[in-house]
């Protein structure tokens, strides 16, 4: 059993718990912080060994002043991870210098759309940038900068600066519509404050089982709908 600390911070995490059995040679991976105590340490030993394997009758650890080198376990899965980051790196560049030479000047053709403008948050990288995109864009928000453009705004009419085409809605398909409203409800989001608004969508043409949870911005372009299910619950009525 030994950490791996130093690295790249992810999640609040910049280490890792290793623990490898003697016999099997089956190693564990506990993401954990550089500052884990000792009684951290058990918390996790309980929570990802003893509760899947059992109590061990033994425990080899370099820190341990009974075991100063551990049987060089952990000490060779340090060396082979990083071969393997070592590995990885070269054959990510051997990808990269493959990808320039076929990379060509970025061209467009009639027909061609584009979104925004939008605000650039920051560069994440060498070729990509993070920016913010509308709430109702379900689009990851890192975006290489082949699609990418500057965003020149016209000082003398202003007018043409005010984005006037109708909101773009992604979640609709050409092959789905809502027939119904069912059920409402507010659900927690992954932040301790966060309320996600969701409605029960029965979709023409679709079998019941094939009712799903969409959120209240997904649902941009079915407004009646939805208006209609609010006054179906005042009023008390329902339909079958």
């Amino acid at each position: 059993m030994d950490f791996i600390t130093h690295l790249p911070k992810v999640s609040d995490f910049e280490a890792i718990l290793v623990i490898i059995d003697r016999f099997l040679k089956y190693a564990t991976f506990i993401p954990t912080t550089k500052q884990c105590s000792a009684e951290m340490t058990a918390q996790l030993f309980f929570k990802h060994v003893v509760k899947l394997w059992g109590v061990q009758t033994s425990i080899v650890s370099d820190r341990d002043g009974k075991n100063p080198q551990a049987l060089n376990f952990t000490k060779e899965w340090k060396q082979t991870n990083h071969i393997a980051r070592a590995y990885l790196e070269k054959a990510s560049k051997r990808m990269k210098k493959w990808a320039d030479k076929k990379r060509r000047p970025l061209e467009f053709r009639a027909g061609d759309q584009y979104e925004g403008p939008v605000k650039v948050l920051k560069n994440v990288g060498n070729t990509s940038y993070r920016v913010a995109l509308p709430i109702w864009m379900k689009i990851y928000p890192v975006i290489h900068v082949s699609n990418l453009k500057l965003y020149h705004q016209d000082t003398e009419d202003l007018q043409q600066n005010i984005v006037t085409r109708p909101i773009i809605d992604l979640s609709q398909k050409k092959d789905k519509d809502v027939e119904e409203i069912l059920v409402e409800r507010v659900r927690r989001g992954r932040r301790p404050t966060q309320r996600i608004h969701e409605y029960l969508v029965k979709w023409k043409n679709l079998y019941v089982e094939e009712t799903s949870w969409e959120r209240v911005e997904d649902l941009e372009a079915w407004k009646q709908k939805i208006e209609d299910f609010k006054l179906r619950q005042l009023t008390g009525t329902s339909t079958i």
